[in-house]
């Protein structure tokens, strides 16, 4: 089976019922902005047709979410400020969304991107779209914290061995801000997700002076945890700061502040 064959079987089909529907998916998803985005949207949703089961009719009701999320979002840009969008950075996008589309808080990031590709005063870089499609929930969420605040303190913990005064790593990208129905290794993992993605970033020049923030580490479950494991051992957090980088700054400039559009969450 080719790679075409491939994508287009692993697509929801939906019954009748809902063909009136999804046959709109193939309009312009607003007139003003001319025709590439709806050319690339038929390119990559247009297959989409007839009888399935209910998890299908659901990504097909998600589908029709996006649809009108993204209508909405790029309605919302100023006539002054569009501009005819890049194929590349479109087709890259909706192919990619196509596998988030159940996703809320990466479909929101998605419409942000697809948004700013019309908008003249964003830069969009192409590979936007795939580190979306690689993220988790957690992450976007993750995201959006340090789109509000300069810097966090994240934390390594170390166990000194006195015998011959080396030091192991026991725990990486400790971090326990952030949100609370995340757990610890939550936040920890999604946090290592956007390092590895180049979005944040721990400065090699600055540290963490502060000895509250130590002192709460101290008190978080993975430290605790391991004076549990290690109890004859001496542990050490060792705090530094954290930071969107050059890259994830503009990332969420594109994808994340929608101040333009009215949508700031």
């Amino acid at each position: 089976m080719s790679d075409n064959e491939t994508k287009v079987s692993i697509l929801p089909k939906v019954p009748k019922s809902v063909d009136n529907a999804l046959e709109n998916l193939t309009d312009l998803p607003t007139k003003s902005i001319g025709q590439t985005i709806a050319d690339c949207w038929y390119l990559v949703f247009g297959g989409i047709s007839q009888k399935a089961d209910k998890k299908r009719i659901r990504y097909a009701i998600e589908l029709e979410n996006f649809k009108a999320e993204l209508n909405s979002s790029i309605s919302s840009v100023p006539e002054s400020m569009r501009r005819e969008p890049s194929s590349q950075i479109v087709l890259s996008a909706l192919d990619n969304a196509k596998y988030c589309v159940e996703e809320k808080e990466l479909r929101d990031l998605f419409t942000a991107l697809l948004t700013s590709s019309i908008d003249s005063t964003k830069t969009v870089h192409p590979s936007f779209a795939l580190i979306i499609s690689r993220m988790s929930s957690a992450d976007a969420r993750m995201l959006k914290c340090f789109s509000r605040q300069t810097y966090f303190p994240i934390c390594d913990i170390y166990r000194s061995r006195r015998q011959d005064d080396s030091i192991d790593i026991l725990e990486e990208n400790v971090f326990i801000d952030g949100p609370n129905d995340l757990s610890i290794s939550e936040k920890s993992l999604s946090v290592s997700a956007l390092l590895s993605f180049g979005l944040i970033e721990i400065p090699s020049n600055l540290y963490e002076s502060d000895d509250s923030q130590s002192s709460r580490f101290r008190e978080s479950e993975p430290y605790l945890s391991l004076l549990t494991k290690y109890p004859q051992q001496e542990l050490r957090p060792s705090v530094k700061p954290i930071r969107l980088s050059g890259m994830g700054k503009l990332f969420v400039s594109c994808c994340i502040t929608k101040r333009v559009y009215g949508t700031i969450d």
